[in-house]
């Protein structure tokens, strides 16, 4: 059912630069460049210095690719060979960075992949719940603030206190899939198809309930159809300060502070169409994607309380949108690197001086 046939790729691959209108201010100017032809990328990864990485899901999935200048250029190091009969081969949700040349993978059939040099080679480490050949809501890894190993697996949390090396399963903690998994300080977050905000204050030892903000979701549908249902609950970044974003299907944008005391369940914005993934870059300024009314990209300049509608992507495939994104801060830049839902890299830098109204 699965095809093992993988395209071939150029093991070293540059982008290509589009200028795109930039509403009143002048332009974002994109690098675009396709990784993964007929493919789809939704995990990527800051290292540090420079080393971002990124990973393939179906239907090209498997492939981890990896970029030494900030996203500027690619080389292919590796595709998952196991274990065999997994779910759509191998496909890659989520990848984070550790400490000291630490990586971290993890596939919808939630095979834990460890790396010990910032992505150059990979070692099949164990499966995190679930069943061999069947999705297992594995969706998200985070790094706490003490190192540990954080991964979502169905309705538990699996955490590592060694880097990754052994788990211990922390839950169930709902009973609806968890999904997004978010470092706010010395808080951890999840997400899930619950519509509700769990966290964590001792490490993700220990969860409850922070805030309910939407209806809770099927994801299968009467005939056992799977992801007939988004979560309601999407993307989620921390802004800093205590502060951190939740998108929701409906374009309603969350801010929220860790401190429950100071909690507010209102809607702080609202934008065309429901939101995938955010990228924090610094000093208010935040990319949002959506992948539904047309998949536009929106841009703010005040920690969204404001968006502008940058329009499509530049990719040339139609229907394609941003599925995730990272915001990386080098001396004077302001970078964002995403990967896109045909299989493309996008990237666009901003000047910390001139990135504003």
């Amino acid at each position: 059912m699965f095809s093992k046939i993988r395209r071939f790729v150029p093991s070293v691959l540059f982008f290509f630069i589009v200028n795109v209108p930039f509403g009143l201010s002048g332009q974002i100017n994109w690098t675009v460049k396709e990784l993964v032809p007929g493919g789809r990328i939704d995990a990527v990864a800051d290292l540090g210095s420079g080393v971002v990485i990124a990973g393939s899901r179906w239907p090209n999935p498997g492939m981890i690719f990896r970029s030494t200048d900030y996203g500027v250029s690619w080389e292919k190091v590796k595709t998952l060979d196991k274990p065999d009969g997994t779910y759509r081969n191998n496909e890659i949700l989520g990848l984070m960075g550790g400490t000291d040349g630490l990586a971290y993978l993890i596939t919808s059939n939630a095979q834990f992949w460890r790396s010990e040099d910032k992505g150059m080679t990979w070692k099949w480490v164990a499966q995190l719940g679930g069943v061999t050949g069947k999705p297992s809501f594995s969706y998200s890894i985070c790094v706490t603030a003490k190192g540990t190993v954080l991964v979502t697996s169905g309705f538990s949390i699996y955490r590592s206190a060694d880097h990754g090396l052994h788990f211990e399963e922390i839950g169930p903690i709902t009973s609806h899939y968890l999904y997004r998994l978010q470092k706010a300080g010395n808080d951890v977050f999840a997400n899930g198809w619950g519509g509700e905000l769990y966290k964590s204050s001792d490490d993700g030892k220990s969860w409850k309930v922070f805030a309910q903000l939407g209806a809770a979701t099927d994801p299968f549908d009467p005939e056992g159809g799977i992801m007939k249902t988004q979560p309601f609950l999407t993307g989620i970044e921390y802004l800093g300060k205590g502060r951190f974003m939740q998108g929701t299907m409906s374009g309603r944008n969350y801010v929220l502070r860790r401190n429950d005391s100071q909690r507010s369940d209102r809607p702080f914005s609202t934008v065309k169409g429901a939101i995938d993934d955010y990228a924090y870059l610094g000093a208010g300024k935040i990319i949002a994607g959506t992948f539904t009314e047309g998949n536009h990209i929106y841009l703010s300049y005040d920690g969204g309380k404001n968006w502008r509608d940058m329009g499509r992507l530049p990719t040339g495939s139609k229907g394609d949108w941003l599925d995730h994104e990272i915001g990386i801060m080098k001396g004077d830049s302001l970078i964002m690197v995403g990967g896109t839902n045909r299989g493309f890299m996008v990237r666009a830098a901003f000047h910390r001086g001139k990135a504003r109204h």
